[in-house]
């Protein structure tokens, strides 16, 4: 099933570019041919001066494979984190003719395993758990938005918690992956908590369990995402 993920692949500024073709072409076939290793997109861009039009279109091949290579039990939280380090990612180009470039972005399947590994240290630690369900318990035992706000101050996560009411382009993932908490705009009472977003992009009530509808409400819900929060089992 395909998800919304974005990769942030910041690569470095300046391809490989060579006059030897044959060595460059020949770096390019053993990294396709070793598919057990690599991860890659490619393109050939004919009638193209600009070298970074190959290699963009390359990155976004990527990105296709490295989606659905995330897409495993194998994965929890780099796939939440939705971007990989830009330092695992390398590149070649090659001029093949007069304007004309090809492009290989690649990186080594094992680099992606061992940050997964790295994170989950990080994130699956019984501390880091024990804080992410106070947080959820107290914003489900929370009366007003005013309550929820305090918690996420207090909270030993604060100061990588994302929280906001306004949802765009920059922001859409985290909502889409965080809890969202319903309140009137009068009296800031709570109406609803909501579960992050499945795979099925279908949210529930985090009280009772039952499917929720997040356009019944008029009024923009705040948002609290925290890194390993969906995949935490602490709803």
């Amino acid at each position: 099933m395909k998800k919304l993920f974005t990769l942030a692949l910041l690569l470095v500024s300046l391809p490989v570019l060579s006059q030897d073709k044959d060595a460059l072409l020949r770096q390019i076939n053993q990294i396709k041919k070793d598919t057990d290793r690599y991860l890659y997109g490619l393109s050939t861009v004919p009638a193209e001066p600009n070298p970074e039009v190959s290699r963009e279109q390359a990155r976004k091949e990527l990105m296709i494979q490295v989606e659905a290579f995330l897409d495993s039990d194998d994965f929890v939280y780099l796939k939440e984190k939705k971007t990989i380090p830009d330092e695992l990612v390398e590149s070649i180009v090659c001029l093949m003719r007069p304007d004309t470039y090809r492009s290989i972005v690649y990186v080594e399947k094992a680099r992606l395993l061992e940050v997964e590994q790295s994170l989950a240290q990080e994130l699956g630690s019984d501390t880091r758990k024990e804080d992410l369900k106070a947080l959820v318990d107290g914003i489900l035992s929370a009366v007003t938005i005013n309550q929820v706000l305090d918690l996420i101050s207090a909270s030993p996560l604060s100061a990588e918690i994302r929280a906001a009411q306004k949802i765009d382009a920059d922001t859409q993932q985290y909502a889409n992956d965080g809890i969202l908490v319903f309140f009137d705009a009068r009296n800031k009472k709570i109406l609803e908590v909501m579960t992050p977003m499945d795979d099925n992009y279908q949210r529930k009530n985090a009280k009772t369990g039952e499917p929720a509808q997040p356009m019944r409400y008029k009024n923009a819900p705040l948002w609290v995402y925290v890194e390993g929060l969906k995949n935490s089992n602490v709803l």
